[in-house]
């Protein structure tokens, strides 16, 4: 299991000191995610993960055309082979 914590981020950079431009920023986020793996053999092993546990909304990417959200509760699968 791990944890994610961004601090709050300024995400406009023309802000040039005055008051009438205000100061664009992302609020601060936590992320909780958890991860694992089972090995069946020495080749063979069976992975899987649950990404933003708590399902919170945060947003982590600008655009000029906005602020794109986060993505939401997911999860994935999968095997590795190795020889």
């Amino acid at each position: 299991m791990t944890e994610v914590y961004v601090s709050r981020q300024f995400w406009q950079d023309t802000y040039i000191g005055s008051p009438a431009i205000p100061k664009a920023h992302i609020p601060p986020y936590s992320v909780f995610n958890l991860s694992g793996e089972f090995y069946l053999n020495k080749y063979v092993r069976l992975i899987g993960g649950i990404s933003n546990l708590t399902d919170a909304k945060y947003y982590n990417r600008v655009f000029a055309n906005g602020i794109e959200p986060a993505p939401r509760f997911s999860g994935y699968g999968g095997i590795s082979l190795s020889f």
